[in-house]
């Protein structure tokens, strides 16, 4: 789902649903011609204005609300759990079962992630800083907004987090894991504003 204050949006198997009375009517929003399309994730803006939704193998960008759709990319091979994030007006993650794509012009063109690590499960980013959960490795940090990749150390580092998030009010992550509770990753405030920080054991979760 992706929200703003005047309009929630609902990714399902049955299209993309639409509320803008938080929650009590919905209603479907047709991506060109396609009416009730199987839509895998969404984003919006903080104002509404531009949408991102991952449906019927493309990529589709609104700037009106809605009202419009144009397919940004082809079918990316995209399966199993998929994850749309936007770090910027240019930059998009995409990440799912088999692997992590980048775009970093507005979703025209995409190239596979160098992250080794192909299963992910979430991925959340802060300023130039992405902390990426997978399948099998744990967690994995970017601090060069996907360019290169380090994996995390740490007691915990290694364990299955299915959701992660940008905590609000610091410069760290929460990470929830399968088995063992919340967990905030605190970073130095210097890797979030310099995108050219070294990777490195930079953070270790903590309860």
């Amino acid at each position: 789902m992706a929200f703003s204050r005047t309009l929630w949006l609902a990714a399902t198997d049955a299209g993309l649903l639409a509320s803008r009375d938080r929650g009590t009517t919905w209603s479907a929003i047709a991506l060109g011609s396609l009416t009730k399309p199987v839509v895998h994730a969404v984003r919006l803006s903080p104002d509404a204005a531009q949408i991102w939704a991952l449906a019927a193998g493309a990529l589709w960008n609104s700037a009106d609300g809605g009202k419009t759709w144009t397919p940004r990319a082809a079918d990316l091979g995209i399966r199993g759990r998929v994850r749309l994030l936007q770090a910027d007006g240019k930059i998009l993650f995409v990440a799912s079962s088999n692997g992590l794509y980048v775009s970093r012009d507005a979703g025209s063109s995409w190239q596979q992630s160098t992250l080794r690590e192909l299963d992910i499960q979430d991925l959340a980013i802060r300023d130039n800083v992405v902390l990426v959960s997978t399948h099998k490795s744990g967690l994995h940090i970017s601090y060069d907004r996907g360019v290169t990749w380090a994996h995390l150390h740490g007691p915990l580092a290694e364990g299955y987090f299915p959701a992660l998030a940008a905590a609000v009010g610091s410069s760290g992550f929460l990470a929830a894991s399968a088995s063992e509770g919340l967990y905030t990753f605190d970073l130095p405030a210097a890797a979030v504003v310099s995108a050219a920080a070294q990777p490195g054991n930079r953070s270790t979760p903590t309860h």
